[in-house]
């Protein structure tokens, strides 16, 4: 669909980062999505470019211990890092490295990586910091996706996954439970501020309403 075979069939060297299907479908929950509506994105080449690295067929072999920058096809850099025997691309994790192939290498991993484009927008950002998963998934349950995809502006106070599992806890619940419940939309839409973009430097102080 975003017309990137003939590209990858060339002489290469790549190294391709490769999200599994379990990635996709975390990804498309997340966003909200269908399949279709992924393969229809307008930015769809330049997600799939960023899990690219052209010129160089990096095996796991030829990784350093610590943090390094790589460029992708798409411009932006990934950082790679090192630790603990384990290997992570932003912050997905490899889960299995030095699939060899005739014009390259591909390593499986875990997540969908989202490139930075300029400044995302206020649901995407939350899906690529990685610390967002369980708001993420309330504002698509609570089919909020769409309006914070809107123009805004939008001040939101956002929860961590942290604060989540803390609240399900002191309410005796589930996150399952959590989602399905009734008045979920309006505990969502108390954490936005609509029609103004509230930056820690515009507030004084003392409290304020």
């Amino acid at each position: 669909t975003a017309k990137l075979v003939d590209a990858l069939k060339g002489a290469g060297p790549f190294t391709v980062f490769a999200p599994t299907d379990a990635a996709f479908e975390a990804a498309l929950k997340a966003l909200g999505i269908t399949a279709e509506q992924l393969l229809a994105k307008s930015d769809l080449a330049e997600i799939l470019k960023y899990h690219v690295v052209a010129g160089a067929k990096v095996m796991s072999t030829d990784l350093k211990s610590g943090k390094q920058e790589v460029e992708s096809l798409q411009g932006s850099k990934l950082t790679v890092e090192v630790a603990d025997g384990k290997v992570t691309v932003n912050d997905a994790s490899v889960a299995a490295a030095d699939v060899d192939t005739s014009n390259g290498v591909i390593h499986i991993i875990d997540k969908v990586l989202l490139p930075p484009s300029g400044l995302a927008d206020i649901v995407d950002t939350a899906i690529a910091a990685g610390s967002f998963k369980t708001l993420a998934a309330a504002l698509t349950t609570a089919k909020l996706v769409d309006a914070l995809k809107g123009a805004g502006p939008f001040t939101v106070f956002a929860p961590t996954n942290a604060a989540f599992e803390e609240t399900l806890k002191a309410l005796g619940m589930t996150a399952e439970q959590l989602l399905a419940k009734s008045d979920l939309a309006e505990i969502l839409k108390y954490h936005v501020v609509a029609g103004a973009k509230v930056m820690s430097t515009d507030l004084k102080s003392g409290k304020q309403e």
